[in-house]
């Protein structure tokens, strides 16, 4: 059986608006939405999940498990990936820094 698109996007953008995603994490996530590209919209809500050592909610990983559901995807897997990007993005903005940031001390 083929999922209804438009109840999955409906809940997508619902669990978005929960998990507050912003800046270019939100401006993707609405990209995908826009361009009917659902699975990778779920990707980047569990990214949102997880970021910043978040902890998302009983509600919001029962939402996250019902649209995979919906859309035939193992939603355990989806969320396990989500954890490790999640991780990484996070070490990455915690240990870079730009040049406008550094002090020149010479």
């Amino acid at each position: 059986m083929r999922p209804d698109f438009g109840v999955v996007e409906s809940q997508l953008l619902e669990l978005a608006k929960q998990v507050r995603l912003a800046g270019s994490p939100a401006r993707l996530f609405q990209e995908f939405i826009d361009h009917g590209e659902y699975g990778l919209a779920l990707e980047e809500l569990g990214i949102g999940l997880y970021s910043h050592g978040r902890a998302p909610s009983e509600n919001e990983l029962s939402a996250f498990r019902r649209i995979a559901v919906a859309m035939s995807q193992d939603a355990e897997e989806y969320l396990r990936d989500a954890r490790v990007r999640a991780q990484r993005v996070t070490a990455n903005e915690v240990g870079s820094t730009s040049e406008g940031d550094r002090f020149d001390n010479s």
